[in-house]
Formats: C-alpha cells, structure tokens, sequence
C-alpha cells in the first residue's frame, strides 16, 4: 500500500520521514515556539530573558561552587579560579544581553513531520496517515495524564501537501 514511499534521507539512512521546519512558527532561540501571525514581541522577549536566566543561573552558581572549592586549596580537575571568573563573566553577560534585548529573534521551528514520498499519496494513504497522527496525538495525552510531568502539548494544526521540484540541467561537452 505505501510502496511509493521514498526511504533515504540526504545522510543516507533509511528514513521515510524526518521533522522537518514549519513555515507558520518560529523559535525563539530558547526552545518555546510562537506562531509567526499571532504573537506578542514584548511576550516573546519575556520569554526569552526568564528562559535564558532559568538556563544560565544554575551554570552561574556551579562555577561559584568551583570557586569556593578552589579557593578553598581543593583541586577541582580542569578548572582554575581564572576559568571560573571568565565562565561567571561570560554567564553573567549573557543574562545582561537577553535581559536588554528589545528585538526577538525569529529561528526555525522544527515542528512539523515530513513523510517523503516519489508519488503523490493516494487519498486512502492521506486518510490513513492523518488518523494515524490524531491517534498519536491523542495516546499522547491520555499517556500523560498519568505523569506528574507534562513534556509538551502535541496539537495537530492541520496537514498539508508539498511539492518539491528539483530541476537538472545538463550541457553536451
């Protein structure tokens, strides 16, 4: 039924799909995905600083714990009181940076599944592969409830058809 399912990637594996980047989002450059048509500069910005402060203060108090150590007459391999310093300095700036950041950057959003064909699917293969999706999406959920921890909301926004062309000139030498 899915014979025409085109298996290797550009690496050479035997893939019939990879994610792949959605056109309507974007990254922020810590992780959260935003919708291009619908989102707010000032929130993005907001996320992005308490993102980077979440991600940074932990390495932050690890170097002053390596510090302390050090400073202390303990060895802590590979590290000097001057890396400490220069790593807090570095960490510290980047805090600095993300929080006097007033334009949000706008990163690929890899949120998408690209099933890669040589033919265009039949409508009973779009039909499958759509319910196979939703029936994904909502195992997810139900899986979920029983964690504490929750890793993200898979939503499916919608499907979509692409084609891609690639065009092969030659020249007679």
């Amino acid at each position: 039924m899915f014979d025409n399912i085109k298996l290797v990637s550009d690496e050479g594996c035997r893939r019939p799909c990879k994610i792949d980047l959605n056109p309507s989002w974007f990254n922020s450059g810590q992780g959260k995905c935003y919708k291009k048509d619908s989102f707010s500069e000032e929130e993005v910005l907001k996320d992005y600083f308490e993102a980077t402060k979440a991600y940074v203060l932990p390495l932050i108090k690890q170097r002053k714990n390596i510090k302390e150590k050090l400073l202390n007459g303990e060895e802590v391999r590979g590290w000097t009181i001057k890396d400490c310093d220069r790593e807090i300095a570095e960490r510290e700036k980047q805090i600095k940076d993300a929080e006097n950041n007033k334009k949000c950057k706008q990163y690929g959003a890899y949120n998408s599944v690209a099933i890669f064909f040589s033919s265009r699917p039949t409508e009973n293969q779009i039909e499958i592969m759509k319910r196979r999706a939703q029936n994904f999406a909502a195992a997810k959920r139900e899986i979920e409830k029983h964690y504490i921890w929750k890793s993200f909301e898979l939503t499916i926004e919608g499907f979509r058809l692409v084609k891609k062309t690639s065009i092969e000139e030659s020249e007679d030498l």
